[in-house]
């Protein structure tokens, strides 16, 4: 099977907490309000923050109704702290992993999505002292293995997102020492940019780890005030940024271990200084248009543009 036949099985989609519903729209219509929008423009996957703490048969049944109404494959957001998971009071954790895994089972799942740094220097690669940076490597580390024994005993996948905290490289050689086919990476196309890493090499990197994606990309903008480094990421629709999308959607077809219906799952930053001072309301139009322009642009590029 040549590239191009599979990137046609991957699967397109946005995350249903970063698409702005519009006002007027009641809340608990809202999840059905994004699984209509999504299938009107072609997607047919989401990522879902599943309402775990809800959970019980009817919630199954209604998640899974609209799975099945609207097309849908779900990414579902884990929301759990795992990095503590070998910490005092971490068999909490563990209990909680293993019910999360039975439940995303009982939707016709078998993979769970989080991420590592929490957009804090604290949390990435540029915590000092240097020693600190390498324990923190360790606890990425130890803390994974522990999650992969619950993982591979429960039969479901767990990727975790590059999210600003290391390079693909960095991650790679982390995975490498988790050493799980259980454990892989929610590839976050952009991210790099935040950590002043090449995002191209770090999906080069980091796609024969690859269980699900972000499609992001940036444009990169002059900074104007002085005294600070001269160029700013800005968030834009995927395709109209820095970032080779061609060439990643390829590495993803060759490497990939979920290759054939990958889901390539739109984010969009609020990160957008480009758009310069605007309404809120302006922003959530913008933030929209944006999403419904990378989904259009993931479908022509699964069509072989």
């Amino acid at each position: 099977m040549g590239f191009q036949s599979v990137i046609r099985t991957m699967r397109i989609g946005f995350m249903d907490s970063n698409y702005p519903v519009p006002a007027g729209v009641p809340e608990e219509d809202k999840p059905e309000w994004i699984h209509r929008h999504a299938a009107e423009t072609g997607c047919d996957c989401l990522q879902v923050r599943y309402p775990f703490d809800g959970h019980g048969p009817e919630t199954v049944a209604r998640y899974r109704g609209w799975m099945e109404k609207y097309g849908m494959e779900y990414d579902i957001h884990l929301m759990l702290p795992i990095f503590t998971i070998n910490q005092p009071g971490g068999e909490d954790i563990a209990a909680e992993l293993r019910r999360r895994c039975r439940i995303v089972k009982e939707l016709g799942m078998n993979m769970l999505r989080s991420g590592y740094g929490g957009l804090k220097i604290a949390s990435s690669r540029f915590v000092k002292p240097r020693e600190a940076a390498v324990e923190q490597k360790k606890n990425y580390i130890a803390s994974l293995v522990t999650c992969a024994e619950i993982l591979e005993d429960e039969g479901v996948y767990l990727a975790v997102e590059n999210h600003i905290d290391f390079t693909g490289r960095e991650q790679a050689e982390m995975l490498d020492a988790v050493d799980s086919p259980f454990v892989g990476c929610a590839m976050d196309t952009a991210n790099s940019v935040c950590i002043f890493s090449d995002p191209d090499d770090d999906i080069a990197a980091l796609a024969p780890y690859t269980f699900t994606t972000h499609m992001k990309d940036y444009e990169i903008v002059q900074e104007v005030l002085p005294g600070r480094i001269p160029f700013m990421a800005s968030c834009c629709a995927v395709g109209q940024g820095i970032i080779d999308f061609p060439r990643a959607a390829r590495l993803f077809a060759r490497f990939s271990p979920f290759r054939k219906g990958l889901h390539l799952i739109v984010e969009s930053s609020t990160s957008t200084p480009a758009l310069g001072d605007i309404s809120p309301a302006e922003r959530e139009e913008a933030t929209q248009k944006r999403i419904d322009d990378s989904v259009a642009y993931l479908l022509r590029l699964r069509a072989g543009m």
